[in-house]
């Protein structure tokens, strides 16, 4: 498979992309080409045989060098088409050879063993709710049990202060989430409203808020995306409150899986799998073409 062609953004058929999207990756939400629109705006396509197989490209050039990095808020790209290991290695070879820093993260079907994994836990629902529940972890039952006196639930379309709670509460941790991601962000939540598959859910004491999630309900798939809680809250397991509640409505709905969309961090990893979610892997290619000093200054 060596005639791939590079088309540059304004030059995408959006209609032959989402056709072999439907066929390939119809369920996946960081397949379709709005996610893109909003995570990476002008983002290009690898594409052969007239839309056959495709590959989105988070391309990047500053400072004369050309890169592919995988966009935040988005956890993996979409290569979609039937492809043989012979024709991965050749595609790989491809990108690094036309970039300068490539690291990107793909929902290949067959991957190569040599690839590293990244890993993401969803919970594939049982028939009942109280079935699925029986899964959960002794502590998480533990703390269900607790009374939260006071709590409410409900929803929200206020975009601006869902991103204000999590920017105190959890990005600020986060060096890379400047405001150029959050503009990003924001673009998606509002798109995900527009489309009538995005909420956001708050639990508040009082007149307090103390926990803000953002969900997006996707073919037969419940998709985790952010969530933050405050010091008190948390103190208070609000979050394991708030996360039985989303299942639970997810069930509800009819949904299939409850993806968390993370985390390789071992304490979240953790955290998800008390709800009885298992590990899924993606495959991440990465490479950097930097010479050296270049290559030891910026990391993959």
């Amino acid at each position: 498979m060596d005639s791939w062609i590079y088309i540059n953004h304004e030059n995408i058929d959006r209609q032959k992309y989402m056709a072999c999207i439907n066929q390939y990756s119809k369920n996946d939400l960081y397949a379709q080409d709005f996610v893109w629109d909003c995570l990476h705006p002008g983002w290009d396509l690898l594409m052969f045989d007239d839309y056959s197989t495709v590959l989105p490209l988070p391309y990047r050039r500053k400072f004369g060098l050309t890169t592919f990095r995988q966009p935040i808020f988005m956890r993996t790209v979409p290569l979609a088409g039937n492809l043989l290991k012979e024709d991965l290695k050749f595609l790989f070879l491809l990108l690094k050879d036309q970039s300068s820093i490539l690291h990107i993260n793909l929902n290949l079907k067959q991957g190569l063993s040599s690839m590293d994994k990244g890993q993401y836990q969803v919970i594939e629902f049982e028939e009942n709710i109280e079935s699925q529940r029986s899964k959960y972890s002794t502590n998480v039952k533990r703390i269900l049990k607790r009374d939260m006196d006071g709590c409410d639930y409900y929803e929200s379309n206020d975009v601006n202060d869902f991103i204000s709670f999590f920017k105190e509460h959890v990005g600020s941790k986060h060096r890379m989430l400047n405001s150029n991601a959050y503009e990003r962000f924001h673009a998606f939540i509002i798109k995900s409203f527009e489309k009538g598959i995005g909420s956001i859910k708050i639990a508040s004491q009082g007149k307090e808020a103390i926990c803000k999630t953002f969900v997006i309900d996707f073919g037969e798939t419940r998709y985790y995306i952010k969530g933050a809680a405050t010091e008190e809250g948390r103190k208070s397991g609000i979050m394991t409150h708030v996360l039985d509640q989303l299942i639970k409505e997810a069930h509800g709905k009819g949904l299939k899986k409850f993806d968390f969309v993370g985390s390789n961090n071992e304490n979240l990893m953790s955290f998800n799998k008390k709800f009885g979610a298992i590990n899924r892997t993606y495959d991440i290619l990465k490479h950097n073409n930097l010479s050296w000093p270049l290559s030891k200054l910026i990391k993959l």
